[in-house]
């Protein structure tokens, strides 16, 4: 309010009469502002429209694939046939042709001993093709050997060896193996297959029987085909030979356990990276539009008007942030129900189909929260809206980047190199959709119980690490938007100095001189017939003295 004081004089316009309707309006701003607001509103509603049903159409991108792909259904129990384990004929030429060059069969062994020759010669009686053995003085020349011959395998015994006449009560022997799979009929996977022994379980999980028409089971792994458990299992008959040569082996057969009824759903694995990026798209819009409106407050000088009015500026960032939320759980609850619920005619499978929907539903507002962080922190740095939301749009998809780069790279990286990638809060929102997808593998589902358990034992990182990443994530991105907008509060704003967290006056609030009433100043009262009487028990905000 304002208190006048000697020569200010306030005067009232005094609005025209007419005898029938009273006063009488004639500013034509007025009327425009009448014609205008039905439109603006119009407008608001519309665009609070796009914003909420936007997120949840996209998602129905992924009803689409869904409703495109069945899944197989196995109502009855699977089997396999028994193997025989003493034989290596599945790598012969003639049964498996794509084996180039051909393998030499023969096992190599070092040290070469007498004890070790009987070891190798009774190993070589219990398979039932005839294999030779080539003796080395030690595993360096067995190595080298090796890598100049297509040999079978070669069998290492402790340099110890070469000294003994009998075997011990502990015996150490180790089967040497190429490090590539020789037996893969796919040339697509046989480029880059290993036996994978940094691992106990695949990256990926699928519910169901792995190589289900295989007796064998198949890559990866390949143990039978790859002939490791012959190599084992008559290296192993052999020792025991050698320590009682009466003892009657029994013959051993390699049989799978049986399966029960299942389907199998191809389609979880290709959701494992779509499902992630679907999720980016579904809050672009929101993103932008959010970061916009933001800007346009300070383009137009509201936020310093309302600043002027006594706004603080923690309850305008609270306004907005409860706006946005708002409008964001409306939207986040349409997306879990379109991915929790099946929606196709075709399978009775919904894209989360194990999963607990109150988990999804937290963990996307979880991210809704970080997501509003981030748009606060890019509105601050930035003066022109447009500029503001192109930005906003550019950095939005920037975030998923080092997600895309190290997905392929997932299972070789360290926990703190994961950690680090989820610094970027669109990252951490896909690996977190990423490990879901591979709890839905696993058909049990992300749970409540299982939220911070890795999906397997050969992984460290969980769902709820990725959470707790966003709330971080969010916490910096406020951290940064509060201390930006000190800073560099834009063309109208007063900055504070980069230091200023460092100064007495931001953490003890200095004790402000206490204003006297409006009324009990000391006015010059004449010629006071035009001038509005003050108010009592009122405090000026500005005062104009003595013009």
């Amino acid at each position: 309010m304002y208190s006048q004081q000697d020569s200010v004089l306030c005067t009232r316009e005094q609005p025209e009469w007419d005898s029938n309707l009273g006063p009488v309006r004639s500013k034509p701003g007025a009327s425009v502002s009448s014609a205008t607001e039905p439109l603006q509103q119009k407008r608001h509603y519309v665009q609070t429209l796009f914003e909420i049903l936007i997120p949840a159409i996209a998602c129905v991108v992924l009803i689409v694939v869904r409703g495109l792909v069945d899944a197989d259904v196995y109502d009855e129990p699977t089997t396999w046939k028994p193997l025989e384990i003493n034989t290596v004929r599945h790598m012969m030429p003639e049964l498996n042709p794509n084996i180039t060059p051909p393998i030499t069969f023969m096992l190599a062994y070092s040290p070469q001993s007498p004890l070790t020759e009987r070891i190798m010669r009774r190993a070589v009686d219990q398979i039932l093709e005839p294999i030779e053995i080539a003796g080395f003085d030690n595993a360096q020349r067995m190595e080298d050997f090796f890598r100049l011959n297509y040999s079978l395998a070669g069998v290492e015994f402790p340099e110890t060896y070469r000294t003994l006449d009998t075997l011990p009560n502990n015996v150490t022997v180790s089967l040497r193996f190429p490090g590539e799979m020789r037996t893969l009929q796919d040339d697509f996977t046989a480029f880059w297959a290993n036996w994978a022994t940094e691992l106990m379980f695949p990256s990926f999980q699928i519910a169901g029987a792995r190589e289900r028409e295989r007796d064998d089971a198949g890559y990866p792994a390949n143990y039978y085909n790859e002939s490791f458990i012959a190599v084992q299992s008559a290296v192993s008959r052999a020792i025991i030979l050698e320590r009682d040569p009466s003892f009657a082996l029994p013959d051993i057969y390699l049989n799978r356990f049986p399966y029960p009824p299942y389907y199998s759903d191809p389609l979880l694995t290709g959701f494992e990276n779509l499902l992630p990026l679907i999720v980016v798209i579904a809050f672009f819009y929101t993103a932008i539009n959010t970061v916009k409106y933001i800007t346009v407050e300070k383009e137009k000088q509201l936020k310093e008007a309302m600043k002027i009015m006594g706004l603080p500026s923690w309850l305008h960032w609270t306004a907005w942030f409860v706006k946005c939320l708002l409008l964001l759980i409306v939207s986040i609850s349409l997306i879990v129900v379109l991915l929790c619920v099946n929606m196709t005619t075709n399978t009775d499978l919904s894209i989360f189909e194990y999963a607990e929907w109150t988990v999804v539903w937290f963990y996307l507002f979880v991210f809704s929260i970080t997501t509003i962080c981030f748009c606060f922190m890019v509105s601050t740095f930035f003066s022109k809206a447009n500029i503001a939301a192109g930005i906003a749009g550019l950095l939005w998809f920037i975030l998923i980047v080092p997600y895309n780069i190290a997905f392929s790279n997932y299972d070789d990286m360290t926990v703190g190199a994961k950690l680090a990638i989820c610094l970027f809060s669109n990252s951490a929102m896909s690996f977190g959709f990423m490990l879901m997808m591979r709890h839905e593998g696993t058909a049990t589902g992300l749970q409540w119980s299982n939220l911070f358990e890795p999906v397997s034992v050969d992984d460290d990182f969980s769902v709820g690490d990725t959470m707790i990443m966003l709330l971080v994530d969010a916490a910096l991105y406020l951290a940064i938007a509060l201390y930006v907008e000190k800073v560099f509060p834009g063309d109208f704003g007063i900055a504070e100095p980069w230091y200023f967290l460092y100064t007495k006056k931001f953490w003890c609030k200095e004790s402000q001189k206490k204003e006297e009433p409006v009324a009990t100043l000391d006015f010059n009262t004449e010629n006071t017939f035009n001038i509005e009487r003050e108010p009592d028990n009122k405090y000026a905000g500005i005062r104009i003295r003595k013009l």
